[in-house]
């Protein structure tokens, strides 16, 4: 599919760039249908070698006509740190045609195209302000970006306009072409890494560079599965099996792998939870004895559970990507979701869930709440042995990714070479020794794209691409309106 659409960019981008080259000059307002359709929030930013270089080093996505780059810091994941040259392109789309003023902000040499024309310059220009007629819909926009010799790369674009003072242009007004060749390459390329990041490939794989084995540094790379220590405590056997045979049946957006696969699968999955059942330190009595469930279900409305949450089996479609809480009471033992909902975190830093700071009674309502909507049965699992459940743990891998006693250290293990990007892990089919991750076939080619990249990005990030990681990751639109889109918050 990437192949097919960087043949259709490289088309339509011909196509787009031949009529200015054979001396049509952009139509303030005008595009085409077709050009419309290719439009998506944001703008386009690249870097370039030098200032009148032609060929992207690299292209992404971003939210604003605003740049930000610490001085002696990489400019991207991709790059090494060294001089910025950047340009920022697309559209701003104004409702009405009208007058507006803009001025420019930043550090080094920046100039401002609007609609081809040039409009302001820095160093030349700072503290002044340009009068601009702008069109109604989609009126042209570039950003050119030179970094001082020395200290940060600055750059943002304010305007005004009759009924508002300088404010930065706001992102819900800024489009551009989101299939244009060298930005879906760097888009499957950043994709790719954030799956092996987020998979956590480096707990079993090495990144092979050119030259010599990369160490992640990457924050995803570095978070940890969650801690099962006390787990015969926390969760119910039934559950447990059936997690570890095939997590996503219970719970389709699962980035835990299938292990376990052949005839003796359901033996081998029902003997590890045999041994994860028999770890128990501390008994969790309940936090609250006369909890109502019903004060539950008002507080979880008064939460917004539901923007993240849903009662419906995981099989069900959701337009809003909610998890399900369908198996959630065959999942935790009593009492356990009250103490994990009173700490989220604490055997888990990188959750998604947010710590409420509830109270005992708050927490023990909202369970019984959720085993009230929980509707979800699981089957009896075969009867396992935890000794051989103990070993399976290690042999199966389960130990590169999980500890099962406080404060224990993760084991030194051995790293596979990552040889044939085409076989175990990302195998179409048969996926041999390696794990199944359910990848569809975008992320198993975004997957592949990476791992021919040198992998030195694995040792680099920048803040800005972090925190939209992180924004996605942690779905803040679930609560937050940003960019003009709704929340999905429903009560």
């Amino acid at each position: 599919m990437i192949r097919r659409l960087m043949i259709v960019s490289l088309f339509a981008l011909s196509m787009f760039g031949a009529s200015f080259r054979a001396g049509e000059p952009f139509k303030p307002g005008k595009l085409s249908p077709a050009e419309v359709a290719a439009l998506a929030p944001g703008l386009t930013l690249r870097f370039y070698a030098k200032p009148d270089a032609k060929t992207p080093l690299d292209a992404r996505r971003i939210r604003l006509a605003a740049l930000h780059i610490p001085a002696d810091t990489s400019p991207t994941p991709f790059l090494e740190p060294g001089p910025i040259h950047a340009r920022i392109t697309g559209y701003l789309k104004n409702p009405l045609k009208g007058d507006y003023s803009f001025k420019l902000v930043g550090a080094g040499n920046i100039s401002l195209k609007i609609n081809d024309k040039p409009v302001l310059t820095l160093p030349a220009d700072k503290d002044k302000r340009a009068e601009v007629e702008l069109a109604k819909n989609y009126n042209k926009l570039e950003l050119v970006i030179d970094g001082p010799a020395k200290g940060d790369t600055t750059a943002r674009l304010y305007w005004a306009g009759e009924k508002f003072d300088f404010e930065p242009v706001p992102p819900d007004v800024l489009f551009s072409r989101n299939d244009d060749a060298d930005l879906v390459e760097k888009t499957a390329l950043r994709e790719g890494r954030s799956l092996f990041a987020n998979l956590q490939c480096a707990r079993c794989h090495q990144f092979q560079g050119p030259t010599s084995s990369i160490v992640p540094t990457l924050p995803e790379c570095l978070s940890k599965a969650p801690h099962l220590d006390n787990a015969g405590n926390r969760f119910q056997q039934d559950w447990l099996v059936a997690w570890i045979l095939n997590p996503r049946e219970l719970r389709p957006e699962a980035t835990m792998p299938r292990v376990l696969t052949g005839p003796d699968a359901p033996q081998q999955a029902a003997d590890i939870a045999a041994y994860l059942v028999s770890l128990k330190t501390t008994a969790l009595a309940p936090l609250e004895l006369n909890a109502k469930p019903a004060d539950g279900t008002a507080l979880a409305k008064r939460l917004g559970c539901s923007a993240c949450h849903r009662p419906d089996e995981p099989t069900k479609p959701d337009e809003l990507g909610r998890l399900s809480h369908f198996y959630t009471a065959a999942k935790y033992a009593p009492n356990a979701l009250a103490h994990y909902l009173k700490q989220p975190q604490g055997r888990h830093a990188w959750t998604r869930m947010p710590d409420f700071q509830l109270t005992d009674a708050e927490a023990s309502q909202l369970e019984g709440h959720l085993r009230n909507q929980s509707k979800g049965k699981l089957p009896a699992a075969p009867k396992g042995d935890p000794v051989r459940g103990e070993k399976l743990f290690t042999t199966a891998g389960c130990v590169r990714c999980h500890t099962v006693r406080p404060g224990e250290r993760e084991p030194l293990v051995q790293l596979n070479r990552m040889d044939d990007p085409a076989k175990g892990c990302l195998a179409a089919k048969e996926h041999g020794k390696g794990l199944d991750y359910g990848l569809k076939d975008d992320q198993r080619r975004a997957l592949q794209t990476f791992l021919r990249s040198d992998g030195k990005s694995l040792t680099r990030e920048t803040p800005a691409e972090f925190s939209l990681r992180q924004v996605k990751a942690l779905q803040c639109n679930a609560c937050h309106r940003r960019d003009g889109e709704s929340t999905r918050w429903h009560v």
